[in-house]
């Protein structure tokens, strides 16, 4: 069996229809060699489903399993397999296989860059097939999101924490600011193209969704320190915080700052809020 599934994932042509519904036929005719005791499926419906799973990129027994396993968990799973409850070990389960796709892509990304990473080395890594990493992230930069939101959310509360004890107004908008861009400069190439995600991406996507969120809370924080001066209204320190956001984007994203220093991009945003702020 081990052999015939390697042979088959190197299959690169789509069989036609009439030739899977042969298969399954034929398969119905195999003799089954378990014993008659302990049978809960039938043979041929487990062949096909772990001939699926290697079609879809599994390339071990785990990956196997749950790529099996998820799939039978959306509405359209294989009518042959059991599904599981809602809750309890299954979801458990999902948030281990998160973790796992989570900490690979960290790793890889921090080591090479998101350009130098295949979505196949990650599955590969996490020990699971591709076709179970797109169930969680369709594309390179939905993983990045993935990875990168837990970070930008921990450097947003860091700088919020940081200026509720600083009275000026613009070192408290600075002291929010520093964070984000540290974490942006950490890799340059995933800094950048966290960016362009985030802002050409499809927003009803979770990951993208998340990310837009924490730049919405950034943006509140930001504000909030506007509103320290009572003159500053609500509406006015929204509009001019958003305002804040895009010199920040821009400095990150520039083509000419992709060899500046954290320090040299958080003294451009400064300049630029400066003047903002005088307005």
């Amino acid at each position: 069996m081990p052999t015939a599934l390697a042979q088959l994932g190197r299959t690169s042509a789509p069989a036609p229809l009439a030739d899977a519904v042969a298969l399954s036929g034929f398969l119905d005719l195999l003799p089954d060699p378990r014993g008659v005791r302990g049978r809960r499926y039938r043979l041929s419906a487990l062949v096909a489903a772990a001939a699926a799973s290697v079609l879809a990129g599994a390339r071990s027994l785990t990956a196997i399993t749950e790529w099996i396993s998820d799939a039978n968990n959306s509405p359209k799973g294989a009518p042959h397999v059991r599904r599981f409850p809602a809750a309890g070990r299954r979801e458990r389960n999902k948030q281990l296989k998160l973790d796992r796709i989570t900490a690979a892509a960290h790793e890889l990304f921090a080591e090479r860059g998101i350009n130098e990473v295949t979505t196949q080395q990650i599955a590969d890594k996490a020990d699971i097939g591709t076709g179970t990493l797109f169930l969680y992230a369709k594309t390179k930069g939905e993983l990045l999101l993935l990875v990168q939101n837990s970070l930008y959310a921990e450097a947003l509360e860091r700088g919020r924490a940081d200026a509720e004890d600083i009275p000026d107004t613009l070192d408290a908008v600075m002291t929010i600011v520093r964070p984000v861009v540290e974490c942006n400069r950490t890799q340059v190439d995933n800094g950048r193209v966290h960016l362009r995600e985030m802002i050409f991406g499809d927003p009803a996507e979770p990951h993208h969704h998340e990310a837009l969120t924490i730049t919405g809370r950034n943006e509140q924080a930001v504000a909030a320190v506007l509103c320290r001066d009572a003159q500053v209204s609500e509406a006015d320190a929204a509009t001019t915080a958003r305002v804040v956001s895009a010199v920040t984007f821009l400095a990150m994203a520039a083509s000419v700052n992709v060899a500046a220093s954290v320090d040299e991009i958080l003294r451009d945003i400064r300049e630029q809020i400066a003047v903002l702020l005088r307005r």
